[in-house]
């Protein structure tokens, strides 16, 4: 019980003393800082069809929409085709695919699928790249048969996790 209640102050002190230091102007009542996390002269995109040039299909349009999901969602900026302040081209690189478990008749009953693919965000106005903190992304997603999944079910845990990586490496470094 002694060990919990040392623990608790240590933790309240540390984010007491995280808080005194941000740099970021703080909100007088709660102490949070309001930052963007997109660069502060980007308030729009405008994403391009994901580029496909595997032989892998059928995985640009969903990767697409679940990048402009994220963007809405987990982002300030607006996505527009018109007058748009930077551009984002995705490119798929590669669609890796990995056999776990098969049964006696070669047919997969556990496996996974890793998405990847390279990031390109340029500033419309002047035509400069805007830096992202990593420049490929890659998602996995697994499935099991046992318990109700499929390829699909692994392809969209793939896909989600990838827009959420995509719009975290569009995040501006602090």
């Amino acid at each position: 019980m002694r060990y919990i209640a040392i623990s608790a102050i240590l933790i309240t002190a540390v984010l007491a003393v995280a808080g005194c230091n941000s740099n970021a102007p703080a909100d007088k009542e709660s102490g949070y800082a309001h930052m963007r996390l997109t660069p502060r002269d980007i308030n729009s995109v405008r994403v391009y069809l994901a580029d496909n040039p595997t032989f892998r299909r059928q995985y640009e349009l969903p990767i697409t929409q679940a990048v402009i999901r994220e963007i809405q969602s987990a982002s300030d900026l607006k996505i527009t085709d018109t007058n748009p302040d930077s551009i984002l081209k995705l490119t798929i690189k590669e669609v890796k695919e990995r056999v776990d478990i098969e049964d006696d008749y070669d047919t997969v009953e556990s496996g996974t699928v890793t998405l990847y693919v390279e990031i390109e965000w340029t500033d419309a106005r002047t035509g400069a790249p805007i830096p992202v903190q990593r420049k490929v992304v890659s998602a996995s997603g697994s499935f099991y048969e046992g318990r109700g999944d499929n390829y699909n079910n692994a392809v969209q845990e793939a896909t989600k996790k990838l827009a959420e990586l995509i719009v975290e490496s569009m995040y501006d470094n602090w």
